[in-house]
């Protein structure tokens, strides 16, 4: 076996039917391409920050799970990652000259704030809804290992964060922005949480319990890196991290009264910032540069504001009318064919509640049979001893429902379809089976 390892040194270069040169010519285009891949990530740096921060990703959600103990990943692994993300591109940031490593105290003083703000936010929900016990350790050595966890991650987000929106404002302020908070909201949304899904009422909870606020806090943390570098983000973020980690009590809060209390804290520093009293030399200084680079943009920081007002007065918008319980409102995605053509598979509806006297001949209502949402139209009533009798039938059934229903046992009636979108919950529910 040992001799047949034994190789001629010119073996390890050719190959039979290849010309001698040509190893030497492949070797060169690999390098080539070495080289001009080290020349990209040198002259775009910003490149390799978007790889380490794809890593940690993937490392922290798809690598360490069932290879490394929960626990010691979270304690030591993952901080320490972040930390690695924080250094280097601090040290880039700093060779570049695009991080404002200089603060105006206002600007600081806001962040502290609208920081404290959103707490107290949270606070009064808490009182108002009660409190339960906070899921972190409450322990010395648990909330140190707490701070020591948030305080890696909010250094190497903010520092990250500070360093591609200076990168990507030199050339497009709205789009880069836009681009990093929508980024920044994402990374801290782990991959499991869009597995759950399942159906229209997952949707709405997903939007307003996790991304809206999500996007929201990082819109507003963006502005402030922008203007005031990653200290300004930091001191933010740090407060609203520091009571959800330390606290032993949390508010124990439906996600709807979390999705609306969470957008508080971004509405009131978005205010804050628009008046200008707390930017204005920030906002000069920036504004400065830009327009030295190109003198139509000047004067861009008021209409971002703006827009990014507009924005949130959206999402708030969409959060009350459109999350699920606000008043009573609830939404289904449709699986049978059993109302077509009226309802047709893949098709959204959402219903309100309902009392007898409201109820017609002709209204489609929802009811629930052994574990299943049922959509049907109502084709007959009669009063009994036991009160109102209702009998259902889907549009294209042959007969009738089996068995009559009483106004208790229904969940609403229907109100509004919307076509199709239905068939997005469906899929990420794994299809009809």
């Amino acid at each position: 076996m040992k001799a047949t390892m034994q190789y001629d040194s010119a073996e390890l270069h050719t190959a039979p039917g290849m010309p001698a040169e040509a190893p030497t010519k492949i070797g060169a285009v690999a390098g080539s391409s070495m080289s001009k891949a080290f020349a990209l990530v040198m002259t775009r740096p910003w490149i390799l920050v978007l790889g380490m921060l794809a890593m940690l990703y993937v490392n922290s959600h798809y690598y360490l799970p069932g290879r490394v103990d929960a626990r010691f990943a979270t304690q030591l692994i993952v901080p320490i990652t972040w930390l690695l993300l924080a250094g280097p591109t601090f040290l880039m940031a700093r060779r570049e000259g695009l991080i404002h490593l200089t603060f105006t105290t206002k600007l600081l003083g806001v962040s502290l704030v609208v920081g404290a703000f959103q707490v107290a936010v949270f606070i009064i929900a808490g009182l108002l809804l009660g409190f339960g016990e906070s899921p972190y350790a409450s322990n010395v050595l648990g909330i140190a290992t707490n701070m020591f966890y948030v305080t890696s991650l909010l250094l190497g987000m903010e520092i990250s964060r500070s360093y591609r929106v200076s990168v990507f404002g030199k050339k497009g302020i709205f789009a880069g922005v836009g681009l990093v908070v929508i980024l920044y909201a994402l990374v801290l949304i782990p991959p499991a949480r869009f597995l759950t899904l399942g159906n229209p009422d997952k949707i709405f909870e997903f939007l307003g319990f996790t991304l809206v606020p999500n996007l929201a806090q990082s819109l507003l943390t963006t502005l402030l890196a922008f203007l005031g570098g990653p200290v300004a983000a930091i001191a933010f973020r740090g407060v609203i991290m520091g009571f959800e980690w330390g606290s032993p009590v949390l508010p124990d809060l439906t996600w709807t009264a979390f999705g609306l209390a969470g957008l508080f804290g971004p509405m009131f520093g978005f205010f804050v910032l628009q008046s200008g009293a707390a930017t204005t030399e920030s906002s000069r200084r920036v504004d400065d540069k830009i327009a030295s680079e190109s003198p139509n943009r000047s004067g861009f920081l008021r209409p971002l504001l703006t827009g990014a007002t507009f924005v949130m007065s959206a999402l708030v918008l969409v959060v009350v009318l459109l999350n699920v319980g606000v008043f009573g409102y609830k939404s289904m995605a449709v699986i049978t064919g059993s109302m077509s053509p009226v309802i047709g598979i893949g098709d959204v509806v959402v219903t309100k509640p309902v009392s007898a006297d409201e109820l017609a001949v002709g209204d489609v209502v929802k009811y629930r049979r052994s574990g299943i949402d049922i959509v049907h139209r109502i084709v007959s009533m009669q009063t009994t001893s036991d009160g109102l009798a209702l009998t259902t039938k889907g549009d294209a059934n042959n007969a009738t429902d089996r068995a009559t229903l009483t106004v208790d046992e229904l969940t609403g009636v229907v109100i509004a379809r919307v076509p199709k979108i239905g068939w997005i919950t469906i899929w990420m529910n794994g299809g009809l089976n």
